[in-house]
């Protein structure tokens, strides 16, 4: 009989600003308990490592992509707000990892390589698409009803405006570069992204 399979290593998918205040968190409203899924893999007793992502690049397709299919303006909340966004293909990462001790042990702080606004990641997608898109700066309040009459939960909405309204004048996720040195290769950028996933911001 062969000897059941023993799982040695553990890798958690975790995010840039546990530490942050509940508040100022907003995917935990949508049931993410990224601070939770770190902790158990520390304690699980297995080689652990911990993905600690910053903010993924899908998110602007939920945030804008169906203004985008329908017309030329971007209507979201400041426009000067800055991070860094991740591709979340994390797998080769993971992948290192699982395959490898040189990780063993770590909380890895993953960005993407630019830090970019709002505005210039409208102008991205842009230029990626071909078309003169403009962004037109909304308040905070109008967003947060907006978001909140098209389904999401109102705590969700809250706690990212009020996100947006902490990291305002700094950027909540600077590069760290990580993606690089664990991969020997230049992160993907927000640009690559894009041209990716057309058609998630391209009328059919």
């Amino acid at each position: 009989m062969r000897s059941p399979l023993v799982a040695r290593k553990v890798v958690a998918l975790s995010a840039m600003n546990i530490g942050d205040p509940y508040e100022l968190q907003p995917s935990r409203w949508r049931g993410d308990r990224n601070k939770e899924a770190e902790e158990a893999a520390v304690a699980s007793g297995l080689t652990w490592t911990s993905l600690r992502a910053s903010s993924f690049a899908g998110n602007t397709a939920q945030a804008w992509g169906a203004q985008i299919r329908s017309g030329d303006v971007v209507r979201y909340v400041h426009a000067r707000f800055r991070e860094s966004v991740l591709d979340e293909h994390l797998a080769d990462v993971a992948a290192r990892a699982l395959l490898t001790d040189e990780l063993a042990g770590r909380r890895l702080e993953l960005t993407g390589p630019q830090s970019l606004s709002h505005e210039e990641m409208v102008a991205v997608i842009a230029a990626t698409l071909g078309r003169p898109l403009r962004f037109e700066e909304l308040s905070p309040h109008t967003v947060a009803a907006h978001l909140v009459d098209n389904g999401l939960p109102e705590p969700w909405a809250r706690a990212l405006m009020a996100r947006y309204e902490h990291y305002l004048d700094r950027d909540q996720h600077p590069v760290t570069g990580e993606v690089d040195k664990i991969l020997g290769r230049p992160a993907r950028t927000y640009g690559d992204w894009v041209a990716d996933h057309l058609a998630a911001f391209r009328n059919r």
